[in-house]
């Protein structure tokens, strides 16, 4: 699969390679819906832009690194997802199953994010 911006090659590889591992923040806007940003509390020299999928982060009601709120929840099918502020004010797009009980999460609801660090990427902007 070949991938352009404004008509150069942006990235050549296969789709699986393409939504896992995009090489710039274009390739990632294209293929999904990554959060993107500098996310200092995660990493808090960034030179690029980091990346995440949203199913790549783990939420609970207990436990986790990173706590925060439940600001917006959207269910889209099989899939539920969050909006969560952490208490750094960043705002992260969280996926879950439409299936047990983390898929009912409230609005306003405190939880905790747990999010794999080989599951951030960190992208230089695209030009």
């Amino acid at each position: 699969m070949v991938l352009l911006n404004k008509g150069k090659i942006e990235q050549h590889t296969t789709p699986e390679q393409l939504y896992n591992t995009p090489n710039t923040s274009f390739t990632a806007q294209f293929v999904g819906n990554y959060n993107m940003g500098s996310y200092p509390s995660l990493r808090p020299h960034v030179n690029g832009v980091l990346v995440i999928r949203p199913e790549a982060i783990q939420i609970d009601k207990e436990q986790g690194h990173i706590p925060g709120v439940v600001i917006n929840r959207t269910l889209l099918g099989g899939v539920v997802r969050y909006t969560v502020k952490t208490h750094q004010n960043e705002h992260i797009l969280v996926d879950v199953l439409n299936y047990g009980p983390l898929c009912h999460l409230s609005v306003q609801e405190s939880v905790f994010l747990t999010i794999p660090d080989s599951e951030i990427l960190e992208l230089q902007q695209s030009a």
